[in-house]
């Protein structure tokens, strides 16, 4: 094979790799597309109890909603947080605390 032909070829499977990649983009656009659903609140990543957001992500999958941080955060947090007392040991409380303190996870 010469080296013009050996240009061409790799020029050939070089667009033929673009028009497989866009092929499928245009595949998978299609079916989320397809899959989306119909309001934000049938969708499988709605947070109904998120205070400020409505959405697990922050933006959304389906490209439904631009927005989606709340304009007025909820009233009460259906979020339940979970408090842990330090041990009572002072050889095991890590250094910063007091030993009475209440450490928050979450």
């Amino acid at each position: 094979m010469s080296e013009k032909e050996l240009q061409r070829f790799c020029h050939y499977e070089d667009l033929m790799k673009e028009a497989r990649k866009s092929a499928m983009k245009k595949a998978a656009k299609a079916k989320a597309l397809a899959d989306r659903p119909s309001s934000c609140a049938k969708c499988p990543y709605y947070q109904p109890d998120f205070k400020f957001r409505k959405c697990l992500f922050t933006r959304c999958p389906y490209g439904r909603d631009a927005e989606i941080f709340r304009k007025r955060p909820l009233r009460r947090e259906k979020v339940a947080r979970t408090e842990r007392s330090l041990p009572k040991d002072p050889e095991i409380i890590p250094s910063g605390c007091k030993a009475g303190a209440v450490v928050m996870d979450g």
